[in-house]
């Protein structure tokens, strides 16, 4: 197998020379993974540390090969990646098992390091703007990959050598696609949904915007749409369907619709979707009652309990985790994890009951700042929103003054972000992982719109007041 990988990596070289930035784009989003690599990491991952190792070598070959520099954001993400290495060394090693090491927990690393070198190998090449449309699909539709796990799950063991490629997510197994026999109803969740369905309606709101995706003469807009709503909705994710909504607002306000006559139309159709369905909660799916367990509205009783398990789990967690916060402020914990620290952790939580301790013990803490702060300390969360403000600005630059020929787009990433952000303190985060989520949406709107203006028009330029203009 070495050898064949060997064989097939040299033929290779040359394509990924010429196009290691189109496809790095689009594995960003997409959940394959490289089965012959230990550990099998995502696709973005290694083509991450591909592309800036051929990026590097293209300048230094060719002086016209350059690197789009904007320092406001190469500033914080080099003092995180700092941070990270500087944290795993005084916290016993990076720990790849995987490798051969005595110690767990490199994964979280891996992730950071290799968002941080996704962001360099993404700038390292400009996004040609006739062929911006093409390329916002490449970013987001490969989202849909997480689908295949889900079809596979419904053909049962005979599809099982698709999850070596396709990782299985919540409910996306063979076991999953056969019916209890307990006699207990069955409202699995369904993780590939919560995946999926914010690819197809980014795309949509980047693509068309809110105004185009409600435009009669394509219906088939908001039919997609539509589908990606109630793929959220049938996910059994509340987070998934409160996202939905969030981003949809976010994108609202900034295109400047919340001034108009679309606000009180929409306020209205909000009003009367929920007339319509609100009150029949009870007699939808389980699944989707599960979604919308967040609101005020009567459940089945199982559902209820679930979900009521569910936060009561988190809330349990966050009380054990809160008062370590002090000790780890200057020096972060880390991800490393020896296998004592692993056997206790299951040991107590055999004998205390639930499995908070083992999420604690593993880092998983449901809370993007108890994930950022217990690992890396106050040093973590200063880099975290030193990234975060650049990144904001940036992006407002692009949405404010940018090409007319992109708003659209602008406008979906500056409103993904913010939301991004506030789902990430308030909701549901994970540092490790939700970091490339960050420096992906930044990382592609720098390939796309280049390094800001040293001085900006002032006043803005009358065509991008007329209309948020999409033109590939």
């Amino acid at each position: 197998m070495a050898i064949v990988i060997f064989v097939l990596s040299v033929f290779s070289l040359p394509i990924l020379i010429k196009w290691y930035h189109p496809l790095l784009i689009m594995s960003w989003n997409a959940m394959i993974c490289v089965v012959f690599m230990p550990g099998r990491p995502f696709v973005w991952m290694v083509m991450a540390c591909v592309g800036l190792g051929i990026a590097v070598l293209n300048r230094a070959i060719n002086s016209n090969k350059r690197f789009m520099h904007v320092t406001s954001l190469t500033k914080p993400l080099i003092f995180l990646a700092g941070v990270v290495m500087i944290t795993a060394v005084l916290s016993g090693g990076v720990g790849l098992n995987i490798l051969g090491a005595s110690r767990f927990g490199g994964k979280g690393y891996l992730y950071i390091f290799a968002a941080v070198a996704g962001y360099f190998a993404m700038t390292s090449q400009r996004i040609p703007r006739e062929r911006a449309g093409l390329y916002l699909a490449l970013f987001f539709l490969p989202g849909l990959t997480v689908l295949v796990a889900q079809l596979a799950a419904l053909f049962g063991p005979s599809a099982e050598f698709l999850f070596a490629v396709f990782p299985a997510t919540t409910g996306a197994t063979p076991q999953a696609a056969v019916s209890t026999t307990s006699g207990a109803p069955d409202y699995s969740r369904l993780g590939a949904f919560a995946i999926a369905a914010p690819a197809v309606y980014g795309y949509l709101l980047a693509r068309f915007g809110v105004r185009g995706i409600m435009e009669l003469r394509h219906p088939w807009r908001l039919g997609f749409f539509l589908l990606a709503t109630a793929a959220c909705a049938s996910c059994g994710y509340r987070s998934a369907l409160i996202l939905l909504i969030l981003s949809f607002m976010a994108v609202f306000y900034w295109e400047g619709l919340h001034r108009t006559r679309w606000m009180m139309g929409f306020i209205g159709a909000a009003l009367l979707a929920g007339a319509a369905v609100l009150p029949y909660a009870e007699k939808l799916p389980l699944v989707v009652q599960r979604t919308l367990s967040f609101l005020p509205v009567k459940v089945d009783f199982l559902v209820r309990q679930s979900s009521d398990t569910s936060t009561e789990w988190r809330l349990e967690m966050w009380k054990r985790v809160l008062p370590d916060v002090p000790k780890y402020l200057l020096r972060g914990k880390g991800y490393t994890l020896t296998a004592d620290d692993i056997y206790w952790a299951n040991e107590n939580a055999s004998r205390m009951g639930g499995n908070a301790l083992g999420a604690m013990a593993a880092g998983d803490y449901h809370s993007g700042p108890l994930s950022t702060i217990i690992p890396f300390g106050i040093w973590g969360v200063i880099g975290l929103i030193w990234f975060w403000g650049a990144s904001l600005r940036y992006l407002y630059h692009n949405f404010k003054y940018g090409d007319p020929a992109l708003s659209r787009i602008n406008t979906l990433l500056i409103a993904l972000f913010s939301v991004k952000i506030l789902f990430f303190l308030a909701i549901f985060g994970s540092f490790y992982t939700d970091l490339s989520t960050f420096v992906g949406l930044v990382g592609f709107a720098v390939s796309l719109n280049g390094p800001p203006l040293k001085t900006v028009p002032s006043e803005v330029p009358e065509e991008a007041l007329s209309g948020f203009g999409l033109r590939v």
